[in-house]
């Protein structure tokens, strides 16, 4: 029983390699929130807002997912917003407990509705 506990404690943390097609779609949500739709103004406040309320869960998460205050060098991760506010999934990279566990945080968020879904919120770390 406890072997299969550590196993399944191991497996669930041990680092993953992010697929070409995870890259690949990362890239592109980026590429996208860099060029809002509909009135300029209108996307940035929306941006300051939902980057408000992440900020503060990241803060949340920075304490609960850096137990050893190891972080990676550079994180990049993409929160995607449904029409009612939800996360509709987060990408992240590199693949990490790390990141697994900043993304499980995120998961729970709850944003305003964006006018023009999904909304790919884009945010990286980068350690000084």
């Amino acid at each position: 029983m406890v072997t299969r506990l550590l196993f399944v404690a191991v497996t669930s943390l041990a680092p993953v390699v992010c697929t070409a097609s995870e890259e690949a779609e990362i890239k592109a949500a980026i590429a996208q929130a860099e060029q809002p739709k509909g009135d300029f103004k209108a996307a940035l406040d929306y941006r300051m807002k939902a980057l408000n309320i992440l900020g503060e869960r990241l803060d949340r998460a920075m304490g609960k997912c850096t137990t050893d205050h190891k972080i990676p060098l550079s994180f990049q991760t993409v929160v995607f917003i449904s029409a009612s506010g939800g996360v509709d999934r987060v990408l992240y990279t590199p693949k990490s407990a790390f990141g697994a566990c900043v993304a499980r945080e995120f998961k729970s968020l709850h944003f305003p509705p964006p006018k023009y879904p999904p909304y790919a919120l884009p945010l990286k770390l980068t350690k000084s």
